[in-house]
């Protein structure tokens, strides 16, 4: 059964924020139990160059992402973690057929990931975006 409740704050480690469709969401530490899309946006991946946040569509209280749909390219996308602030401008945006994995390929610059339920049940939303700013 889901986890579904308030986070725990203590383990935040930043945000994300997309004034286009007038979402602000805390960002947990990977490690946490409030990182699942049950409760937040969730760290599905992170390294150097690459950043993989998911959360849920639909019309449930958690979901975070259900207007990502609306998002176009050129729209930008500003993040803090661990107190370091970066704005990512949207590259790509694909919808695919859901199979419970997204590819992702090699990344040589700062991305970010944003994937989400389509709007269709068998549809994946993935908006790709690079860093702007350094």
């Amino acid at each position: 059964m889901p986890i579904i409740g308030k986070a725990n704050y203590s383990s935040q480690i930043g945000w994300i924020k997309i004034k286009t469709i007038g979402l602000y969401q805390n960002l947990f530490d990977p490690s946490s139990s409030d990182n699942q899309v049950d409760k937040a946006v969730a760290i599905l991946y992170q390294d150097e160059l690459l950043l993989v946040l998911a959360a849920h569509s639909g019309d449930a209280i958690n979901a975070y992402f259900n207007r990502l749909d609306e998002l176009k390219l050129g729209n930008t996308i500003e993040l803090e973690l661990h107190q370091e602030n970066s704005t990512y401008q949207i590259t790509k945006i694909n919808t695919m057929r859901k199979t419970g994995n997204i590819t992702i390929s090699h990344v040589e610059e700062d991305t970010l990931i944003l994937t989400t339920c389509g709007k269709n049940d068998d549809e994946q939303l993935t908006i790709t975006a690079k860093k702007v700013n350094r």
